[in-house]
């Protein structure tokens, strides 16, 4: 799930949202999910300038960057080194308050208002406004608006490779892949986000699941792909 790029960006984000750190300073998230705590702990590529990175859960290894509770405390009394906490509520258990109090804590919104900017200016000319296209037009699939800023995130990293792999990396936003050749175009956005309602979101209950399939209109669905496309719808 956690790939390099995915940390590089998500380390620079924090670079440029805590500035120059200074001496005995604190700043922790705890927004991330434990997957993605796990992942970025153990990615070298997540190395926030200045700070010592350390996660909080629920057992120590040096060798991961794992920390508990406990240790997390001492390192704050210690005034030492400035850290970064990536803090996991479910693990890490009670006995932080001193740092939730002392502490700068980086919230979902402003980490991941920070990272998506600078995932967007690595996309290249033609594809920025694509992408928040694309990220808009899933917010109202079925009306659900449930799109994660994890989700956007992941969305513009994978999207970042090629105008080709944006089309594919769509589908981290549930939308229907797209395949494009040269600039990407609006059209085909509203077109996938059509081909996912008439499958998933069909305002005709009685309709069954082939019959759904069947109003896509696919060019030759191999039976693997009628197979699929039956499990999910």
């Amino acid at each position: 799930m956690v790939t390099e790029g995915h940390a590089a960006l998500l380390a620079q984000s924090l670079c440029s949202l805590l500035g120059v750190p200074e001496t005995g300073t604190v700043a922790y998230l705890r927004c991330l999910s434990s997957e993605i705590v796990d992942e970025l702990a153990a990615e070298p590529a997540f190395d926030v300038h200045g700070l010592a990175v350390y996660t909080v859960v629920d057992r120590e290894d040096a060798t991961a960057r794992l920390i508990t509770a406990d240790r997390a405390v001492e390192l704050r009394e210690d005034k030492g080194q400035p850290l970064v906490l990536l803090i996991d509520p479910r693990r890490a258990g009670a006995g932080l308050d001193g740092i939730y109090n002392a502490g700068r804590e980086v919230a979902e919104q402003e980490l991941f208002g920070k990272a998506n900017e600078l995932a967007r200016k690595q996309l290249g000319h033609g594809r920025i406004g694509f992408a928040r296209d694309a990220v808009r037009v899933a917010r109202r699939l079925g009306r659900r608006a449930l799109i994660t800023p994890w989700q956007e995130f992941d969305f513009l990293i994978a999207a970042s490779a090629s105008a080709e792999v944006m089309g594919g990396a769509v589908t981290r936003l549930g939308l229907w892949p797209i395949a494009i050749e040269g600039r990407p175009k609006k059209g085909d956005i509203d077109l996938s986000a059509a081909m996912v309602n008439r499958l998933l979101f069909n305002p005709d209950a009685t309709a069954s699941p082939a019959a759904r399939i069947a109003a896509l209109m696919l060019d030759e669905p191999t039976s693997e792909q009628r197979s699929g496309l039956l499990h999910r719808g």
